[in-house]
């Protein structure tokens, strides 16, 4: 987008509007999702185990795993929402 902006004659609205609507896309239908399915691994029962797998003890075991992996997961969103974030201002 900066380029459009920066040499006017190659400068397209077409094209600067669907990469609003692609960043757009990529938060809304992407983005919250995967983040409410990534968090959803630290919900926990008041009997300790997990609220969505019985079978699964929290803080135990497999659970230990899938939570780290879903913290890597979280931090990988994150830094992608961020970077959408600044990309999305076109000044």
């Amino acid at each position: 987008m900066n380029y459009f902006l920066k040499n006017k004659n190659h400068y397209s609205s077409p094209v600067v509007q669907l990469l609003r609507v692609m960043i757009t896309l990529m938060f809304w239908v992407f983005y919250l999702p995967f983040f409410e399915s990534f968090i959803s691994i630290v919900r926990c029962n008041a009997d300790g185990t997990h609220y969505m797998d019985s079978s699964l003890v929290c803080f135990q075991g497999l659970h230990i795993f899938f939570f780290v992996m879903c913290m890597i997961f979280l931090a990988f969103l994150f830094s992608i929402n961020v970077i959408f974030s600044v990309l999305y201002n076109e000044t």
